[in-house]
């Protein structure tokens, strides 16, 4: 319970002399709910305990691979691969993919190149000049496969590139012998192990 302090004073009109008389009993009186004024819901002087909290955690935000699709919404590279992957049943993350001008020969390309420190980094390249063509005339024939629009075209390049990076995560030869034809017949029914666009692989 709170208690405040009433102060009687003698006289109507106290004067600056010492007409304000004190008495020396003083009358105390329970607090009401309108005396004191109602505490804001935070301020500059909160308690010591308030002050010091630690902010609250911020939540994790999702990688690209876990955010959900909304209907209708075209996938990144990443997502394509992350799914082609998970389809196959390969517990893998996807490689960085990335589009290249350069490359006119070849359709894609999985590559691994080591940085300054000796560790190697692997890569998926995509055609910017064969794999953005619209004047194909459908249907295009792609690792054996009738691709009937260029989305078909690039899930298929893409689905062949993947099968080098997992033999490469696997630790084994990646180029195209008779392990990478058993995963590309077994996982995506591929019937040929090259692409089929361009001059390259």
């Amino acid at each position: 319970m709170c208690w405040t302090l009433r102060l009687e004073k003698a006289g109507a009109f106290p004067t600056l002399s010492s007409d304000l008389e004190i008495k020396p009993v003083c009358h105390l009186r329970p607090c009401r709910p309108g005396d004191l004024p109602s505490r804001p819901s935070r301020t500059r002087h909160d308690s010591y305990d308030d002050r010091c909290a630690p902010p609250p955690a911020k939540a994790r935000r999702p990688k690209s691979r876990d955010l959900p699709q909304t209907e209708g919404m075209p996938l990144t590279l990443r997502q394509q691969a992350a799914r082609i992957l998970s389809e196959a049943g390969w517990d893998l993350a996807p490689p960085p993919i990335v589009w290249s001008p350069r490359m006119a020969r070849c359709a894609g390309l999985f590559v691994v190149e080591r940085d300054s420190r000796k560790v190697w980094h692997p890569e998926i390249r995509l055609s910017i000049p064969l794999l953005r063509r619209r004047d194909w005339p459908w249907p295009v024939q792609v690792v054996g496969c009738n691709c009937r629009n260029p989305e078909e075209v690039i899930r298929r390049i893409l689905e062949h590139e993947l099968i080098h990076y997992k033999l490469w995560k696997e630790g084994a030869d990646f180029g195209h012998t008779g392990r990478f034809r058993e995963l590309a017949w077994g996982a995506f029914n591929h019937q040929s192990i090259t692409h089929g666009i361009g001059d390259g692989e």
